[in-house]
């Protein structure tokens, strides 16, 4: 007699139970035999084969299924950290004991994953385990072996009037329990175990789920820019995580891209959107259209990263610029703010000054060239007329630095070029 697999015998993948004479009423073949006392019958299903001389003469129909042996679970390993809609991977050690004849194998062994944010109990199948059955070797009495499964943070369902965090209690299979629909699994901490098990190996663990990316607007920007001016361009993105980001924005190649002034360390509070600016300078381009990537990088749990092209039209004479996403419009309107710097290239320090067409509050900003900011001179009011700041730069690297005045009346921007 064999027990094979497959339903077409399969020498290869079979299993002798050894010389067995039967009754010819008898046609139950699996109350015949004892699996434990048969190391290669593992659990699972097996299909039986009566063979002469490597020829089958009987196959039974109907499949018998080897059970599973016990088997206690234990989580392991660290906490787990996993995206809106990814995969949880959890660890854990399977603890089988022995049996007459070796530590029974377990086959399409159902393994369940439950989560609470300590109000709602929610519970996953993952993937089902499969272990071989090992042989007994002198004085063990228990076998344990590492294993991992995963399961999806969209396919939880709600428990129903069960909760295996609380007390001491068996953690039985999901089947077993009432689920009232589908769990949503929303940004935040939980606690994690893995069953069906015994109590004595359910020690729970966390997962931390994360809000979905960070979503940055891949529009092409286009403005226009006075040539030897600065304007800024917005671009929008909104944090979907309840929890503050930081975002940076570069030129992809500085060659293509020299004239985009990035912005480096900019926070986004949680649940938010905003305007990303970022300045274009033509203080050193030629009148013409220009092209380039900005790369946005946000320091979000999927570290996202989005190109954004952008487009300047470099204009031959000195005109204000609408900023935004969007060709700009241009107006020959006088500005509010007059404003310059002497001396310009400069050594150590330069004067900053702005002339006001009334009084306002005003603040100034200056920048170095990744968009970081380097001193602010003023923040308040200042009256009607002009007005002067200097600018010390005694610990600042050579290089070219934007100053920005902004006022009720809008902002003025300016390049001043620092050398040693």
């Amino acid at each position: 007699m064999v027990a094979s697999r497959n339903n077409d015998f399969d020498a290869l993948n079979s299993c002798s139970l050894g010389a067995w004479r039967t009754d010819s009423e008898q046609s139950d073949a699996s109350a015949r035999f004892n699996p434990r006392h048969t190391p290669c019958l593992d659990a699972g299903p097996w299909y039986l084969f009566a063979v002469q001389a490597d020829q089958v003469v009987h196959a039974f129909s109907e499949p018998i299924m080897v059970e599973n042996g016990l088997a206690g679970l234990e989580r392991t390993g660290n906490a787990v950290q996993v995206g809106h809609a990814g995969e949880i991977e959890v660890r854990f050690d399977v603890h089988r004991p022995a049996a007459s004849d070796g530590f029974d194998g377990l086959y399409d062994h159902p393994i369940n994953v439950w989560i609470t944010d300590g109000d709602v109990v929610c519970v996953a199948n993952a993937d089902p385990l499969h272990v071989a059955r090992v042989p007994i070797r002198s004085g063990q009495s228990w076998h344990s072996t590492e294993h991992a499964s995963s399961v999806s943070v969209t396919s939880f369902k709600r428990v129903r009037n069960f909760n295996p965090f609380e007390g001491e209690v068996d953690v039985p299979h999901s089947s077993e329990v009432s689920l009232r629909g589908d769990c949503k699994i929303e940004e935040g901490s939980y606690d994690l175990l893995v069953g069906p098990t015994e109590s004595v190996w359910s020690n729970s663990g966390t997962v931390a789920v994360h809000a979905p990316p960070t979503e940055v607007d891949s529009r092409r920007i286009e403005v226009s820019v006075p040539a030897g001016q600065v304007v800024e361009a917005n671009g929008r993105l909104r944090n979907f995580s309840g929890r503050a980001v930081s975002w940076s924005a570069n030129a992809v190649s500085q060659s293509d891209g020299e004239w985009l002034i990035g912005a480096e360390g900019q926070t986004m509070k949680g649940k938010s959107r905003r305007d990303g600016v970022v300045s274009i300078s033509a203080a050193n381009l030629t009148p013409g259209r220009y092209t380039a990537d900005l790369r946005v990088v946000v320091n979000d749990f999927y570290g996202t990263q989005v190109l954004v092209p952008v487009e300047v039209n470099v204009l031959t004479a000195r005109s204000r610029t609408a900023l935004g996403s969007g060709a700009g419009e241009q107006s020959d309107k006088p500005t509010a703010i007059q404003l310059g710097n002497y001396p310009n290239p400069f050594s150590a320090s330069t004067t900053i000054r702005l002339e006001l067409a009334t009084g306002s509050d005003v603040r100034i900003h200056v920048y170095d060239m990744t968009g970081r900011e380097v001193r602010m001179l003023q923040d308040g009011y200042l009256s009607m007329g002009m007005h002067e700041f200097r600018f010390e730069a005694d610990d600042l690297p050579s290089g070219t630095y934007l100053y920005r005045v902004s006022s009720s009346a809008g902002q003025e921007t300016g390049t001043m070029t620092l050398v040693r």
